[in-house]
């Protein structure tokens, strides 16, 4: 193999390699930030009742989020505000966890709760970007379109 080869099959799997490991450390990076871990117990349980009560406020801040992707301009990009709510929520969701003891053997009910709480949390976040790729878009251009036809100078007539 010639000198020159040698060199050019050298510099492309440095560069390769080097931009495949800095893609990877991204991705890890990102997955990491956005799945805060679980914390360890709190050393003051909340009561049932109070456990109770915080998942359906965490469910409450979860279905108000998911009703109000329509309504957000551009609705193209609602899944980066979604990520940025889901962030903020499963923090909540984590102090929530450990306030309540979730590990807790008598509190298998809670620590279901939790976990459901947690699942409709996953799917929300992949509507939100199903809704952002694949509707996002259409609704976007009808907003647009909706508005042209608001200024045209024939639709007054119609009033």
């Amino acid at each position: 193999m010639k000198p020159f080869r040698t060199f050019a099959w050298g510099v492309y799997l440095v560069a390769a390699v080097g931009f495949s490991c800095l893609i990877i450390f991204n991705v890890v990076r990102s997955v990491i930030i956005m799945s805060p871990g679980k914390m360890r117990p709190d050393e003051v349980t909340l009561t049932i009742r109070e456990c109770i009560e915080l998942s359906e406020d965490l469910w409450n801040q979860l279905e108000h989020q998911r009703q109000q992707l329509g309504s957000m301009t551009p609705v193209g990009h609602v899944d980066q505000a979604w990520y940025q709510f889901r962030l903020d929520w499963m923090r909540r969701l984590r102090d929530a966890q450990a306030r309540c003891a979730i590990e807790s053997h008598e509190r298998k009910a809670i620590s279901s709760l939790f976990a459901r709480l947690e699942r409709l949390q996953v799917l929300y976040t992949t509507h939100a970007v199903q809704y952002a790729g694949e509707v996002g878009g259409t609704v976007d251009g009808f907003r647009e379109a909706l508005e042209r036809a608001k200024r045209e100078p024939s639709a007054g007539r119609f009033r």
